[in-house]
């Protein structure tokens, strides 16, 4: 019997310094570690930057995390849409409106979002259909109709799972929800 070793190499990536970005809009006398565009609350993320392969200067977002790139968002610390759902919500405002959406058990005729994702991608149904359908990023939105309003349980999201079938991805490609069942559902 023969071993299966394999005799490649690795390369190592160097290492990504991080460093803590200053704000060239911030005033002299507010602090480095409190630039001014953060919200009393504070950053859930720690601002750094760094510089990759292709010599862009990177930051990373205060509310998500994610490297952000634009000039903008060395500005505001953060990237265009967390900017936009900050300054138009507070995180006790998201989280009241998550809590006012979540259930403890899921209704029975529900399924998770993600089963309806792949149905529709199978279909050649956009996604952002379905993420229009049932209100957006957080369900932030109203939701085109009652059957597809989303609730959560967890960190998993469920609709009604009319929506695998047929006439259910149909209406999410038109928006025609006419056919849909309202609930209370039976």
């Amino acid at each position: 019997m023969q071993s299966n070793t394999s005799t490649r190499t690795r390369t190592r990536k160097p290492a990504i310094r991080v460093q803590p970005v200053t704000p060239a809009s911030t005033p002299a006398s507010t602090p480095a570690s409190t630039p001014a565009s953060t919200p009393a609350n504070g950053p859930f993320y720690s601002t750094a930057t760094r510089t990759n392969a292709n010599g862009v200067q990177m930051y990373v977002c205060q509310w998500c995390g994610k490297w952000v790139t634009t000039p903008v968002a060395q500005q505001n610390l953060a990237g265009n849409y967390c900017a936009t759902l900050h300054a138009t919500h507070t995180p006790t405002s998201l989280a009241a409106h998550k809590q006012s959406l979540t259930v403890v058990n899921p209704p029975s005729t529900h399924v998770k979002i993600a089963a309806v994702h792949v149905a529709c991608k199978k279909a050649g149904v956009p996604i952002s259909k379905l993420v229009k359908a049932f209100g957006g990023d957080r369900g932030l939105q109203p939701a085109l109709h009652p059957s597809i309003a989303p609730v959560y349980c967890g960190r998993n999201r469920f609709i009604h799972s009319v929506y695998l079938t047929p006439a259910g991805l149909q209406a999410i490609a038109t928006g025609n929800f006419s056919n849909m069942p309202l609930p209370p559902y039976k």
